[in-house]
């Protein structure tokens, strides 16, 4: 159930900057020590979900939230003639750099004429790869083991087989399965 909490802050980070995304992915990455592709995914999944609501209902959370709107309102004005233009360098920056905000992109992408299946497609995949980079980066950081199976160190490969494998010396009788004493 772990996943749903990185997968719900990632939802809710979209709408709320607040709650941030990247911030999770960082966490989870150094605490829980999880392969950081994996955070990636679940995290762009989560930003996904409230993409594809704000690109299906976007101009009616602009007329409700006046915060929402003055945000997409100030975005529209910088950017709409680079979005028209030469939309996909526009998502692709909005996806890897979160400039413009990906909430807002996906929000005035419909009434910029563009379609959710140029859209959302590219911001995941852009996602993916900007909270991987965020989480593995954090893992590093923070020295986390890395995720997946580890191979023991040969300290201690060393240490089990001194300890499990130590000849008897002559004359000593040794029971099978137990150590010799000493």
């Amino acid at each position: 159930m772990l996943w749903l909490g990185l997968f719900g802050v990632a939802f809710v980070g979209t709408l709320f900057w607040v709650a941030s995304p990247e911030v999770a992915a960082a966490l989870y990455a150094s605490k829980r020590s999880w392969n950081p592709l994996v955070i990636g995914i679940l995290a762009a999944s989560g930003q996904l979900a409230a993409q594809a609501l704000l690109f299906a209902f976007g101009d009616q959370l602009r007329r409700r939230w006046a915060w929402f709107d003055r945000q997409c309102g100030r975005v529209r004005a910088r950017y709409q003639a680079r979005l028209e233009k030469s939309a996909t360098v526009v998502v692709t920056a909005s996806g890897l750099l979160g400039v413009p905000p990906g909430s807002v992109t996906a929000a005035l992408a419909p009434g910029l004429g563009l379609r959710a299946v140029e859209v959302l497609p590219l911001l995941f995949a852009t996602r993916v790869v900007r909270f991987t980079v965020v989480a593995a980066l954090a893992a590093r950081v923070s020295g986390a083991p890395a995720a997946g199976p580890a191979a023991p160190s040969s300290a201690r490969q060393n240490c089990c087989v001194a300890d499990t494998e130590r000849p008897p010396t002559p004359g000593q009788n040794v029971t099978p399965g137990r150590l010799p004493p000493g």
